[in-house]
Formats: C-alpha cells, sequence, structure tokens
C-alpha cells in the first residue's frame, strides 16, 4: 500500500541543468568555534577523544521521542518542497524512515562532513583519497529489498551485514575501527562498499577477501565502480541507479557463486 509521497529529484533544478536528486532539511547552524580548536590538539590527544564537541552536545540533548525535522525548503538546493519530485513509498517503509530519521537527527550530513575533514587533518591523512558521502535512508532500505529479492532464489543463510567504511555508522549496529583489508568479516552475507575513490591493488585484494569470506549467493554492494570480475569468484549482477548525498550514483551489486552476467539498470523511481 502506497502512503504520503516522500520528495525526490528537484524538478525546477532539473529544468535549469542543474542536479538536486533528493529533498533534504537544512542544516541545523552550531557554533564550530570548539570544533576548532580541535585542530590543534596533539594526535595522540586527538585519538582519546576525537569526536566533535558540536556533535557532542547534539548527542547530549538529543531524545528518541523528538519528532524528525519537517522542513518547506531543500537545504540542498534551496528549492520548495514541492519543487521536488513526489515518490510513493510503502506503508512498511514509511514507518522504518519516521524511526530512522528520530535516531538520526544529531548526525546531520554536514557534521558527518565536518568531522570527516577533522579526523583526516588531525591524523595527518591529508584528503587524497579520502571523501564523505551517504546513501539516503529510502535508497538504502530498496538497495536491502533488491538484495534480498536477488538472494531469495538461492537458499542463502541469513548472515551479517557489513558497510566497509560506514561513516558515523547509520547502516550498523556495531562500528569496528580497523584496515579494510584487514578486519574479519565472520558470517557475512552482504557487503557494502563506496569504491569511488578506490584504487588498485587495494580493489584486488578487496576482491580476492571478499570472494573468500562470502559464502555462496552473498552479495557485494559497491557504489561508484564495480569490483566484480568474471570467473575471479565474484559474479557481476546488475547496476542500480540511486540517490545519494551527492547526487544520482551508480550502485553495482555482484554476487559469489553464481555464474550469470546480467546487465541490468534499476531505476530507484521503479522500486516500490
Amino acid at each position: 500500500m502506497a502512503v504520503c509521497p516522500e520528495r525526490g529529484r528537484c524538478l525546477s533544478c532539473a529544468s535549469q541543468g542543474t542536479e538536486c536528486c533528493e529533498f533534504s532539511c537544512p542544516p541545523v547552524e552550531d557554533d564550530d568555534e570548539e570544533d576548532l580548536k580541535m585542530m590543534h590538539l596533539p594526535e595522540q590527544a586527538y585519538r582519546r577523544s576525537p569526536l566533535l564537541p558540536s556533535l557532542k552536545k547534539r548527542l547530549a540533548s538529543w531524545s528518541r521521542e523528538t519528532p524528525a525535522a519537517q522542513a518547506s525548503t531543500c537545504g540542498a538546493c534551496g528549492c520548495s518542497v514541492t519543487d521536488h519530485e513526489a515518490m510513493l513509498v510503502s506503508s512498511g517503509e514509511q514507518r522504518i524512515l519516521e524511526v530512522c530519521r528520530r535516531l538520526f537527527q544529531p548526525f546531520e550530513l554536514t557534521l558527518g562532513i565536518r568531522q570527516s575533514v577533522q579526523d583526516t587533518a588531525c591524523l595527518g591523512l591529508g584528503r587524497v583519497g579520502f571523501t564523505y558521502g551517504e546513501v539516503s535512508l529510502l535508497s538504502f532500505l530498496r538497495l536491502l529489498d533488491r538484495v534480498a529479492c536477488i538472494q531469495s532464489g538461492h537458499a542463502v543463510e541469513p548472515g551479517a551485514f557489513y558497510d566497509l567504511g560506514c561513516g558515523v555508522g547509520k547502516a550498523v549496529v556495531e562500528v569496528v575501527e580497523d584496515d579494510m583489508e584487514q578486519v574479519p568479516l565472520e558470517g557475512a552475507s552482504m557487503v557494502l562498499l563506496n569504491a569511488g575513490s578506490w584504487t588498485e591493488p587495494s580493489l584486488s585484494i578487496l576482491r580476492r577477501r571478499l570472494a573468500q569470506a562470502l559464502p555462496d549467493g552473498g552479495v557485494v554492494a559497491t557504489v561508484r565502480h564495480p569490483i566484480a570480475k568474471a570467473g575471479e569468484g565474484l559474479e557481476p549482477v546488475e547496476e542500480l541507479r540511486l540517490p545519494m548525498s551527492w547526487g544520482e550514483a551508480s550502485v553495482y551489486l555482484a554476487q559469489k557463486g553464481i555464474h550469470r552476467r546480467l546487465k541490468v539498470v534499476v531505476d530507484l523511481n521503479e522500486m516500490d
């Protein structure tokens, strides 16, 4: 059953040749003076307490009973909510979206970006090879539905979900700090990875690890770039086009042990 619509791409922006693929609430302005002071902390002191003061304040004042923010103007493009395309969602999706938006209120995208920039600066890593972005909530739900559909025909045992490079951890239950090329993937049945800044030989190393760790029928979803190669354990299945925080992006699905090759592009608007 379809209920009141979510708001997707901005039709006004599209008519002017620009892209805003999803309505978002404007960010709450924070006093970032205390955040900036952290830039001068020694690395070891920063490692002991790396969370931004502005994010700590958000968490301290947050309550799961606080309703999700509502807005009439898009925080990304500045256009009215009515300029954004209506996307019907199911009643089940609507309930999940409402719960997630309450839970994730402290973790606005702008703070995730700020935390990422602060981490790399204070740890002396620079920004080469680092980027921060998020899969939209509705895109993530429909990605999970698609993976469940793909696995349903292959008797895949229920297993763990891993998000390699999980940002603030919205998609996971537990966050583990470790090397993505070394972290154990025990019991994995699905792995998500934003491969936008990955290059060789890291991609090949990760491909081999995933092919070994996943059971037959296990699925890997990579954003921006495919990781699978036919005949190397992970077989390409299909390509999705889903809205992300930076715009619409390709998500490539691959499956272990299923010898087929399909080239299907599925649009989020067709997945209901």
